[in-house]
């Protein structure tokens, strides 16, 4: 960077370079160590300097040697710009809370937890979504129309979308969405769409279940090529309520586009590992809340049962449930921790936590939103790294009470190629 700043002495006021500027040259192994060093956001803007410094930054050798000296993963969360509603801002962030890029985008809020090449934004209580490249800015509006079954007997308009987007067994990438009616019939159907450059986009209906799934981000996950899904509860339609375990999932194949039967948790299959008498030293009367959130960590179906006390003496726990063996319904405990949160406010508790992602070390993300007695208003909402082979859960590592949703970025800032592949299979 000496030599960086040596160049831009050199310039003169009218902005043109100096004939020993011109000269100075460092050698492409020299450059290449030297920009390596830099981050994705200043190399992003330092690609403007010549052709060559544009050429090798964009060069999948150099790409990869980046990745592997910064590796991720970025958090990505939407901020509502209240002066020109509803445009939003997209932050990419590093675990840090340094904003490395930031996205304008209009409408849509909420962006889907994806670890994929693209980010998938949706807008609250509508059907809106679309396909978002971090590295260009480039978007792709998913149809706005029902499938053709579906449009014969209703409307878009009366129902509220929920996205999941991913990939099937076989690499294929699909959006799976469930189209839910809370005001009139009391309806959830499910649709599909594929994306590939055969022919234009398309939503086709899928069965639906006899009751609701929750449409909450942390309430689903997409392993291998299968949707999970926790069950709300509620009837779809106006069946009579089924009894359900509170922790019964549901699965969705993507590649047949078929629903594979429901498949126990870990709080019914092993009752004898979450009972909060067995936790307790001694009798309390506490209000305690129990939330169960889906993750995806490394391939693998993990389930973080959050245990909070509405207490000042009492801190609040998380269990995480790895599927060992979807067959024979077997499930883990890997790990249990306190979260080393007390609340001394009143009307304030610990809503939901759950695991997000695990690093390159071994660490896991634990999201917590820190909730109030006011539904959906969160006055806190933190990351922090769990570490399992120490049993720690370090310290804040950023506050993110004003993003709305929060999701994941592994892939590189500065490859194009992955991002805008997948925006071409969208006619």
């Amino acid at each position: 960077m000496a030599l960086l700043n040596e160049h831009s002495r050199r310039r003169g006021e009218t902005g043109t370079a100096s004939p020993l500027a011109v000269s100075v040259a460092l050698p492409s192994d020299v450059l290449f160590e030297v920009l390596l060093r830099l981050t994705a956001k200043d190399l992003c803007r330092l690609r403007a300097v010549c052709r060559t410094w544009r050429a090798l930054t964009f060069d999948p050798n150099f790409v990869a040697a980046h990745a592997a000296r910064h590796p991720g993963p970025l958090l990505v969360g939407g901020v509502l710009d209240f002066q020109s509603f509803p445009s939003v801002d997209i932050l990419l962030m590093d675990l840090s809370g340094n904003v490395v890029k930031r996205i304008r985008h209009t409408g849509a809020h909420l962006v889907l937890p994806t670890y994929h090449d693209l980010l998938c934004v949706t807008e609250a209580y509508s059907c809106k979504a679309s396909l978002l490249n971090p590295v260009t800015g480039a978007v792709r509006a998913l149809p706005e129309t029902l499938s053709r079954i579906h449009a014969r007997r209703r409307v878009l308009s009366d129902f509220d979308g929920s996205f999941y987007y991913g990939r099937d067994s076989s690499g294929v990438y699909k959006v799976l969405r469930s189209l839910t009616d809370y005001n009139q019939r009391l309806e959830q159907f499910f649709e599909v769409l594929t994306l590939n450059a055969s022919s234009p986009m398309q939503w086709w209906e899928a069965d639906s279940l006899p009751m609701f799934v929750r449409t909450e981000p942390t309430s689903s996950a997409i392993v291998k090529g299968v949707v999970y899904f926790l069950l709300d509860g509620r009837p779809n339609g106006l069946n009579d309520p089924p009894e359900l375990e509170i922790d019964l999932l549901a699965r969705f194949d993507l590649k047949t586009e078929e629903w594979l039967p429901f498949l126990r948790g870990p709080v019914s299959c092993h009752p004898e590992l979450s009972e909060i008498d067995d936790i307790l030293n001694e009798p309390y009367v506490l209000v305690v809340d129990e939330h169960l959130a889906l993750s995806e960590l490394n391939d693998v179906l993990v389930i973080a049962q959050h245990t909070g006390f509405r207490s000042t003496t009492r801190d609040s726990f998380l269990d995480l449930w790895y599927l060992v063996d979807s067959e024979k319904c077997l499930w883990e405990r890997k790990y249990r921790f306190d979260l080393e949160l007390s609340i001394h406010e009143d009307g304030c508790y610990f809503a939901k936590a759950h695991a997000s992602l695990i690093l390159d070390d071994g660490r896991i993300l634990i999201c917590i939103f820190v909730g109030s007695n006011f539904p959906g208003q969160y006055t806190r909402r933190v990351v922090r790294l769990y570490d399992p082979e120490t049993q720690t859960l370090g310290p804040d590592l950023v506050d993110v009470r004003n993003v709305h949703s929060i999701g994941f970025y592994k892939g590189s800032l500065l490859s194009l190629q992955n991002g805008n592949r997948l925006l071409s299979l969208c006619p």
